[in-house]
């Protein structure tokens, strides 16, 4: 939950409580009881101490800890923004001040300053600056025991199911041995479409049956649905989206950046300038695919398809088992 959020029901607490001690004092000056047992009473007071003090309280109060949050935010923020380089007397007690912060509020980082704080480090120390500050946070913050990373480059990663898709967008991607993170803009869209398409291909398998099937239903309704698809998010899209985020952070060691699975792949296929590949986990089968400009490099792009071809190959022995 955004700090904000929290702020809001602290102040909407306290406001009730400060709505509660006004009522009883007015009713106390007023010789107001309840019930009023016949007596007579000024209508106006009667409205005053009983109606108005505590939805007051609690409207005020969300307010007032609503704005209170919201500016110790961008306190934080600012806090962060100061931070420079020529500061500190190496690149790493610079990176590991973000990193401290980053540990402090993982959540609150990820949702309120990351995005911000990419761009600005790209802005003014460049892209290699802003990609060596998010290997150096990752490898010292975020990596499990045996992790390491395999392979880094720009671009953008997407995950793609029958309902949706999460794209990591324009932003650094770093390939370690158990998963793919990336460092993007964080934006979701429907994906049913395109996963269909993909996995339709897949011959002889249930995941192309299924996604044959699912995609022979979709041909007559495209034409019908398509410009109410661009006006509206099917249901669930923005709640993935969330769930993505929170599943990234919440965990034994926060990513900075956003998780995309790697493990049990399956089925990798290598384009101009993307790669893309299947992934089951449980009932869930997800589609990833990353796309980078440096991919027009054939060099770059075989690099990590052998990488993920050494996965495949985990895969594949630990199936056999």
């Amino acid at each position: 939950m955004k700090k904000t959020s929290i702020g809001a029901c602290v102040g909407c607490i306290i406001g009730l409580i400060i709505g509660i001690i006004v009522q009883t004092l007015l009713m106390g000056a007023w010789n107001i009881t309840i019930p009023l047992n016949g007596s007579e009473v000024d209508f106006l007071q009667l409205t005053l101490a009983v109606l108005v003090p505590i939805p007051a309280g609690l409207i005020f109060g969300s307010i007032i800890g609503y704005l209170i949050a919201a500016n110790i935010e961008k306190l934080e923020f600012y806090k962060i923004e100061q931070l420079k380089r020529e500061n500190y007397a190496t690149d790493s007690e610079f990176f590991d001040a973000i990193g401290k912060r980053f540990k402090r509020s993982p959540m609150f980082f990820m949702e309120s300053i990351h995005r911000r704080l990419s761009k600005k480090v790209s802005k003014k120390y460049g892209d290699e600056k802003r990609r060596e500050m998010e290997r150096y946070i990752i490898e010292n913050y975020c990596l499990y025991e045996g992790e390491k990373i395999l392979f880094e480059c720009d671009g953008s990663v997407n995950l793609a199911t029958k309902k949706y898709k999460i794209s990591s967008h324009s932003g650094g991607i770093f390939v370690t041995n158990q998963r793919i993170v990336g460092q993007g803009v964080i934006q979701s869209s429907s994906g049913g479409a395109a996963f269909a398409r993909r996995a339709s291909r897949t011959k002889g398998s249930a995941v192309g049956e299924a996604a044959t099937e699912m995609t022979a239903q979709l041909v007559p309704v495209i034409g019908a649905v398509v410009g109410l698809a661009l006006l509206l998010k099917p249901s669930g899209v923005k709640e993935a989206k969330e769930k993505f985020i929170e599943l990234s952070v919440r965990q034994k060691l926060p990513c900075y950046g956003y998780n995309f699975p790697m493990k049990d792949l399956f089925d990798i296929r290598k384009g101009r300038r993307s790669i893309d590949y299947f992934v089951a986990q449980g009932e869930n089968l997800y589609l990833v695919k990353i796309s980078s400009p440096s991919f027009k490099n054939l060099g770059v792009l075989d690099n990590l398809h052998e990488i993920l071809s050494q996965e495949l190959i985990k895969t594949t022995k630990n199936n056999q088992i």
